[in-house]
């Protein structure tokens, strides 16, 4: 896996101060004892051990539950109040909306992913998330590992805002690119497709109640 780097999601170049915060809490972030030691290893045992694809699914995403623990201390992420990130796209693959269907005790839609992650683009933005419930993630205990990694390593939340125009905006985040590359090789999904589409409202509205 790549070095583990801050990355720049919107269009506004990251300031020299921003840089440096981000710089500094990537190092904070994998030096924690909650970073996992052998990440690399980690992921690809899991993506070797032959497994069923929901087995397989489970374990990236304990995997990516381990890495949040370490990011969202060294973020400037405000916890389950803050849902900016909860009005952008959220990219799932097929196998990830199937697993989280069953649990959720609804049946995801079919045919709506595209072939590759990369394709699944922010049409979605400022638009908030079917499971949004005044202001809280309804399925946060369950949530997709997109939602469980995306963090701001920048100085505040503010420009997180989906009032600000994606080409005015610029978040830093953990480049984890290595990560979902293993991910895509391990399950090697038919298709990818935002939440919304996945699980649209009339979709969420045959759910059980749930509480955030």
């Amino acid at each position: 896996m790549q070095r583990v780097i801050p990355i720049q999601a919107g269009g506004r170049p990251m300031s020299d101060e921003t840089s440096a915060l981000s710089q500094e809490r990537v190092l904070a972030i994998t030096s924690s004892s909650q970073w996992p030691r052998n990440l690399d290893h980690e992921i690809e045992a899991i993506a070797a051990a032959g497994l069923s694809r929901k087995a397989t699914y489970e374990g990236f995403r304990a995997v990516a539950v381990r890495m949040q623990s370490a990011i969202e201390p060294n973020s400037a992420c405000e916890g389950r109040g803050c849902s900016a990130c909860c009005h952008i796209s959220v990219a799932m693959s097929d196998v990830e909306a199937e697993v989280l269907g069953a649990k959720l005790g609804a049946s995801p839609r079919r045919k709506v992913a595209q072939e590759r992650r990369e394709d699944v683009v922010d049409e979605w933005f400022g638009v908030p998330c079917t499971f949004l419930r005044q202001g809280a993630c309804s399925i946060y205990d369950s949530r997709p590992i997109a939602c469980v990694l995306n963090h701001s390593l920048g100085p505040d939340p503010s420009m997180c805002s989906t009032d600000i125009a994606p080409d005015e905006s610029c978040v830093p985040r953990m480049n984890l690119i290595g990560f979902w590359v293993q991910y895509n090789a391990a399950l090697r999904p038919k298709g990818w497709g935002d939440i919304r589409r996945f699980f649209p409202r009339e979709v969420v509205a045959t759910m059980p109640k749930r509480r955030a």
